[in-house]
């Protein structure tokens, strides 16, 4: 089994990002993963990988559009992935990234939007919900907007331009 029966370039991605995810951790490698913790990467790395595809496979390449940790949520280019559970809460800033979003150069597409967990407002000048605080005092979107190579636009200004 493995990534290589897929394809060599999924196999280099999936190592490239595994290796990503234990450095950031700080976890060694002195020992074999657990299989069920290589088979939920792998089916993440997978979609991801064919996203990448995908978006590569138009021309020109659909430009993907990234939100950081902290960013002030906008709900013109951010879906909140748990919004339901949220209930009337305001979301006030990004927690985390679920998955990125994409400039589509369609007459009347525009943007489909990243999905974003959210810090939410309180109700109390500045608090937040959720773990923390947003860190970046409402300046800005803190995200950016790039094709698929890396090269990265401000996200308001990028998807604003986008937009038909």
């Amino acid at each position: 089994h493995g990534t290589k029966h897929y394809s060599d370039g999924l196999s280099r991605f999936c190592d490239a990002k595994m290796s990503e995810v234990v450095s950031s951790l700080g976890w060694a490698r002195a020992r074999p993963w657990p299989e069920p913790l290589l088979q939920a990467f792998f089916l993440a790395a997978k979609g991801v990988w064919g996203v990448r595809l995908l978006a590569r496979s138009v021309h020109p390449p659909l430009p993907v559009v990234r939100v950081d940790r902290g960013a002030r949520f906008d709900s013109r280019f951010m879906e909140d992935a748990a919004a339901s559970r949220a209930g009337r809460l305001e979301p006030a800033s990004v927690k985390m990234m679920v998955a990125p979003g994409f400039h589509v150069y369609v007459a009347g597409a525009g943007v489909v939007k990243c999905k974003v967990v959210c810090f939410y407002n309180n109700g109390r000048a500045g608090g937040h919900m959720g773990g923390g605080s947003s860190g970046n005092g409402g300046e800005g979107l803190g995200g950016s907007c790039s094709d698929m190579n890396g090269g990265g636009t401000d996200a308001v200004k990028s998807c604003q331009s986008s937009r038909v």
